[in-house]
């Protein structure tokens, strides 16, 4: 709030003023009479200081002819007088403009696209039937129907896709869906009376609830066997109701993973030979070295994208690793094959997950190495169990 105050100063110019001589207090009085606003009135040496707005200050010459008081005005604040003192350096602020300007563009245009739940499905087909609906990389954001766009690629997937949903923030789309079992074994256990209940501990992020009673809501923290939909409602007579509780419930909660390796268990000896690297921006590519983009097989590549305000930005830089297999095992080519099994055993467990926020901790050895970290995860929290009837 006080951040807030202090801009709308700065707009509106202010100046901090020296009441000295007369009769200060009188001077205040009458200030307050006139509905002249000070703040900041402190007394110091025999004077008093205060801070005015600029345009009540030619208001206060009635007032400090009737006091005797003498004002001096001590310093100036504002965005006209920031301006003026600076009007050689209008560049500097046209700059400025221009890259806020910009910045405001780019985020109404949809840059990346993430996908969630698929696991049959090949995330290139996903895409295809994106693109058909107008969402791929450059959409613009206000002219795209996002729930529309959701059912679409329900329609579109003949059958394999239980629901989609699509969530747009900033310049990130994410394409959230539920693949289809296609068994009749799994509708007839779809049928049966059941809860949904936490399947970890958490907070609640979102909860709707398609079938069944809601038991939780946003902001509740849960713990692991807590029902989140219940399959049971009372009727106004005091008869029950069985359900098959359906619903999609979403939950922020923290998750570790750790790995030790150890030198017997490695199944090469890997070191670095290369490493590229070369700035992107949308499509065009810069190198950053002489040597071509590396060609080898055997290496990773990933990306560092420029983020603003928790928006993913089409800039950054491109790195490629490549490596190849050494005649000796040393510590870094231990901690390098550590980490490249570490990288796979996270992709299995987290590829589902929105990862928001994640600490490492590296310690290695002439006998191994130790990886572990901890996450704070964005997940789909819930498992059904059967509600026992009594005949």
């Amino acid at each position: 709030m006080k951040q807030l105050l202090d801009l709308f100063r700065y707009l509106k110019c202010f100046a901090e003023i020296s009441i000295s001589g007369g009769f200060p207090e009188r001077f205040l009085n009458l200030c307050n009479r006139e509905k002249i606003y000070l703040w900041d009135v402190m007394y110091c040496n025999g004077s008093v200081t205060a801070k005015i707005y600029c345009r009540d200050f030619l208001r206060l010459r009635k007032i400090r002819s009737k006091t005797g008081v003498k004002i001096k005005i001590t310093r100036k604040h504002g965005l006209l007088f920031s301006l003026k003192k600076n009007k050689k350096r209008s560049v500097l602020f046209i700059g400025t403009a221009v890259a806020l300007l910009f910045m405001l563009v780019l985020n109404r245009f949809v840059w990346v696209i993430d996908i969630k739940g698929n696991e049959s499905l090949s995330r290139t087909k996903i895409l295809e039937a994106a693109a058909e609906l107008g969402l791929r990389s450059g959409t613009l954001v206000p002219f795209f129907d996002e729930g529309k766009a959701g059912r679409e690629i329900v329609n579109l997937s003949d059958g394999k896709i239980l629901w989609a949903a699509i969530n747009i923030k900033g310049s990130k789309a994410v394409i959230e869906i539920r693949e289809a079992s296609g068994t009749e074994e799994k509708k007839e256990e779809d049928s049966s009376p059941c809860n949904i209940v936490a399947d970890f501990d958490g907070i609640i992020l979102s909860c709707e609830t398609y079938s069944g009673i809601a038991a939780t809501a946003k902001g509740n923290a849960v713990r692991v066997g807590d029902i989140l939909i219940s399959g049971i409602s009372e009727n106004s007579d005091g008869s029950v109701n069985f359900h098959n509780a359906e619903g999609k419930i979403t939950a922020l909660h923290k998750s570790e993973l750790e790995l030790v390796f150890e030198e017997k268990q490695k199944a090469g000896k890997l070191s670095v030979t290369e490493k590229y690297s070369k700035l992107f921006a949308f499509s065009l590519q810069i190198p950053l070295s002489l040597k071509a983009f590396g060609d080898e097989e055997n290496g990773f590549t990933y990306r560092e994208a420029l983020c603003l305000d928790g928006t993913v930005l089409p800039f950054g830089i491109e790195h490629k690793v490549c490596v190849c297999e050494g005649t000796e095992a040393t510590a870094e080519s231990t901690l390098l094959e550590a980490v490249d099994e570490f990288s796979r055993l996270e992709y299995e467990k987290y590829k589902n997950t929105l990862i928001t926020s994640a600490e490492y901790k590296i310690t290695h050895s002439n006998g191994g190495a130790k990886i572990s970290s901890s996450y704070e995860c964005i997940d789909f929290i819930g498992k059904k169990t059967d509600i026992l009837q009594e005949n």
